[in-house]
């Protein structure tokens, strides 16, 4: 198995994104495999991604968070609350792909939430249809498979 990393040996720790978090998350945005799983598979222009970037982390309705292992950043996950209904967004570090780390994240994603007074009772995610790592990621996790067709695959959670 070949991967830029082996699996970290520390749990996975969760915490608030910042402004400094930006061009972390414009390299992670603009990473070819997450461009090719996105619904909009541009690339993303550092001005439009910075503007993008500073009304989610201001904006009540959205939690950015960035996962770490070993005091790494391993991923992202984002969650936009659309009709009172809180959606799940995920990306996982391409050094850190492949070992089930996605999974691991969505598994531990709830609690982490929980404790820092989020009010949702569910969260759902919307999944590319050929996104199967994804997929896999967000069954593995406890999610159910609320629907399918051809070019999307919806999931929910109760946390």
């Amino acid at each position: 198995m070949e991967h830029g990393r082996t699996r970290p040996s520390a749990e996975i720790t969760f915490r608030p994104a910042t402004a400094d978090d930006c061009d972390l998350y414009f390299e992670w945005v603009n990473d070819v495999l997450v461009r090719k799983n996105s619904f909009n598979s541009d690339r993303i222009l550092y001005d439009t991604h910075e503007k993008w970037f500073d009304e989610k982390i201001k904006n009540g309705k959205c939690k950015m968070i960035v996962a770490e292992c070993d005091s790494a950043p391993i991923g992202q996950i984002r969650i936009d609350i659309e009709n009172d209904e809180p959606y799940i967004d995920i990306s996982v570090d391409k050094n850190y792909r492949g070992i089930g780390l996605g999974s691991k994240i969505l598994l531990q994603i709830g609690p982490y939430l929980q404790s820092t007074g989020f009010h949702g009772r569910l969260l759902n995610g919307i999944v590319k249809s050929e996104n199967k790592a994804s997929q896999k990621a967000f069954k593995n996790a406890g999610f159910v498979e609320l629907s399918k067709n051809e070019t999307e695959t919806k999931y929910r959670k109760p946390i």
